[in-house]
């Protein structure tokens, strides 16, 4: 069970691209390179190194494979612990064998740009019905975000994260609080409430 875990670590091309994904690599693409050749003897495992070079042929990382033969639809093993790669940036790699060597040009995948939600709506004086000016609305999930609400009330602004809790205040109102799923359009309508005037005794 060890050595199955293992082996998945050091698979080549096992990379964490700053957060997430995985490029892989079938031996047959370096094989059928090699004429005459039909696999990668390393039983010593020092016979083949695979290096990875970025678009100034400067060496991001480089290291033996690990022992073992390869045969074609394998993929290679490299020793040691994964490596980052940047997204979408052109990289180059190499393999280095008593039988030949290889190379070849590679593009790691565009980062996702994350998913934008909207919150828009309004802030009105429950009682009135009408709007309410300068009430600061305070929103917290994945970053936090402030604003006010503009001459007529309204508000609109965007954020990476469908969860947030906002808090909506205003001198002489009680708070009121938005607590709810947020989709790529959310409207919502904050209804304060006056704060009644206590008469002095």
């Amino acid at each position: 069970m060890k050595k199955i875990i293992l082996l998945f670590v050091a698979l080549l091309f096992c990379v964490s691209l700053v957060q997430a994904g995985v490029l892989t690599t079938k031996i047959e693409l370096e094989i059928s390179a090699m004429s005459g050749i039909t696999q990668l003897d390393n039983s010593d495992g020092g016979s083949v190194n695979v290096s990875i070079l970025n678009s100034a042929g400067g060496e991001v990382v480089t290291r033996n494979a690990a022992a073992g033969v390869y045969k074609t639809n394998m993929s290679i093993i490299m020793t040691g612990a994964k490596f980052d790669l940047n997204y979408g940036t052109n990289y180059t790699y190499r393999l280095i064998t008593t039988y030949g060597n290889f190379s070849y040009n590679f593009t790691t995948p565009a980062d996702s740009a994350p998913a934008v939600y909207n919150i828009a709506g309004s802030v009105i004086d429950k009682g009135s019905m009408m709007p309410i000016a300068n009430a600061a609305i305070n929103c917290s999930g994945y970053s936090h975000y402030y604003l006010l609400s503009n001459a007529n009330g309204t508000f609109s602004f965007n954020v990476n994260s469908s969860t947030y809790i906002c808090l909506f205040t205003k001198e002489g109102y009680f708070t009121s609080f938005f607590d709810r799923p947020i989709t790529s359009q959310t409207n919502y309508t904050a209804e304060l409430e006056v704060i009644p005037v206590q008469n002095p005794e």
